[in-house]
């Protein structure tokens, strides 16, 4: 566990708040598998890294970039509505 990524309490209650994989009867056995195993490993990175939190990052933003291609679909659509306007 790396220090000062949350305290005991904290970590305990996700721990114990995380479903396991019979939450959702009536699963085929490799959807049960496969959940089972997300599952198992989130409780392995709670355990080993504890609660994950929030942080402020300046690069966020450029996440969002592929989206930039869109800019263009705005203005279309009020194309669109001034010609549908005139009809």
């Amino acid at each position: 566990m790396r220090e000062g990524c949350g305290d005991a309490r904290r970590r305990a209650e996700l721990l114990s708040a995380l479903p396991g994989a019979d939450a959702w009867p009536g699963l085929p056995a490799d959807e049960r598998a496969r959940r089972a195993a997300v599952l198992r490993d989130i409780r392995q990175r709670i355990e080993r890294d504890g609660p994950r939190r929030p942080c402020a990052d300046s690069g966020r933003g450029r996440l969002f970039m592929p989206f930039a291609a869109l800019k263009g679909f705005e203005e279309l659509i009020e194309g669109e509505a001034r010609d549908a306007g005139r009809q």
